[in-house]
């Protein structure tokens, strides 16, 4: 007689598997969905299988012979024949406290290398030291050195293409940033090249005043108000116009009110006394404006706008418009030389504080104590000494930190640095 519990139980064998029965597949157990579904493991397995469901399975436990293994060959090795992850296998044989077949070997820096990092690109400097790309850009960063890359010194050749050419295209020519260009052009004073300004030549000038402004601009093919413009700028008057001669009195007033207003006071034309100022080189009056000095003049570009401005009691913008217009560069202040006394106080406190103290950016103290060899300035921060260095030969990492009163980081970088650990 047959059992009747065992035909019960796989009651379902063969039949059409549910939605809610497929739905489970691959995250319940298949023995658990077996005996739920009234069918065979096989059956579910296989079901499971042929949908391509993977079943999650729990972490699976080290055995004695497994963790033998550990050591004896490298950690992807190891995952390969216990067909593990590599992550498992180094977890589990760092934590049973083995060392790896091939350790990894750590290169050192010295003071020599760290002093040439930021003076070259990274490319030049891996390839000196041999060491990798990534490990010069990750010292560089966790330092805080910035590379600043060289400026290559302008010509006198490329100084006389400014203003002649766009700035893109003496860029792309000279192979120099376009702010490079522009910053150039402007510290010498040179005007933007404007491609719709068309240069007087002295034929035009020469045709200037033989006729009137319009036959003029139109033989010329320019505009009437750019064509007295530059009559006036040459003190040219117009043909056939003729005025009363200038005394000496009426020619010291040019200058000292306006055009208009002395026009009015003369009985001339607006247009004559506008000439006879720009013939004798009178400045245009302005009760906002006070002449410049020989005095004044001369500390443009030796020293600062703002300490001009000062000086002056001039606005600084002013100041900067006429150093322009007389093409004189803005060399003062751009290099401050470091002296004796402010190299001394380098590595005294952190670069910031210094920054503030001595007015300087804190990459300019940054670069500058690197370049002397001077290490950082850190409070905190206690020199070692040959007693310091004796008491961690006798005494292990713990019990020499509790006794100098060190971190532990710091008492194994010193065993590092004294040869003590490799």
């Amino acid at each position: 007689m047959p059992y009747l519990g065992f035909s019960k139980r796989w009651r379902r064998k063969g039949e059409k598997w549910k939605t809610s029965e497929l739905k489970r597949l691959g995250k319940t157990q298949d023995s658990v969905l077996a005996r739920r579904s009234h069918r065979t493991i096989k059956e579910t397995i296989a079901e499971r299988e042929a949908r391509g469901l993977a079943l999650p399975t729990g972490p699976r436990r080290w055995t004695v012979r497994e963790i033998r293994t550990l050591g004896e060959y490298s950690d992807p090795e190891v995952a390969r024949r216990l067909r593990r992850t590599k992550g498992q296998v180094a977890y589990q044989r760092r934590g049973q406290h083995i060392p790896a077949l091939k350790p990894m070997k750590i290169k050192r820096w010295t003071r020599r290398e760290i002093r040439l990092l930021g003076t070259a690109p990274d490319v030049e400097i891996s390839r000196k030291l041999k060491r990798s790309v990534m490990s010069i850009r990750h010292k560089r960063r966790y330092l805080d050195i910035r590379f600043v890359p060289p400026v290559p010194q302008w010509t006198r050749e490329e100084d006389a293409l400014l203003g002649l050419l766009p700035d893109e295209e003496i860029a792309r020519k000279l192979n120099r940033s376009l702010n490079g260009v522009q910053i150039r052009r402007a510290r010498l004073g040179i005007a933007k090249p404007n491609p719709k300004h068309q240069a007087w030549i002295k034929k035009e000038d020469r045709l200037l005043g033989t006729a009137s402004d319009q036959e003029i601009a139109g033989a010329l093919k320019r505009s009437v108000m750019s064509v007295r413009h530059r009559r006036l700028k040459l003190g040219l008057a117009l043909p056939g116009v003729q005025g009363s001669p200038w005394s000496e009195t009426d020619e010291a007033l040019l200058g000292a009110m306006s055009d208009e207003a002395l026009a009015r006071k003369l009985g001339r034309t607006d247009t004559a006394v506008e000439i006879r100022r720009v013939r004798l080189g009178r400045p245009i009056f302005n009760p906002k404006h006070r002449p410049w000095s020989a005095e004044e003049l001369v500390m443009l570009g030796k020293l600062p706008d703002a300490e001009v401005a000062r000086r002056t009691g001039r606005h600084q913008k002013r100041v900067a418009l006429m150093r322009w217009r007389l093409r004189i560069p803005n060399t003062a202040g751009l290099v401050r030389a470091w002296t004796s006394a402010e190299e001394k106080l380098l590595g005294t406190a952190p670069d910031r504080e210094l920054a503030k103290i001595l007015k300087r950016t804190p990459v300019a103290i940054s670069l500058r104590r690197l370049k002397l060899g001077i290490p950082p300035g850190n409070p905190a921060y206690r020199r070692w000494t040959p007693a310091h260095d004796a008491i961690i030969r006798l005494y292990s990492n713990r019990e020499a930190a509790g006794r100098l009163g060190r971190t532990i980081i710091s008492v194994k970088h010193r065993r590092r640095v004294l040869g003590l650990e490799t």
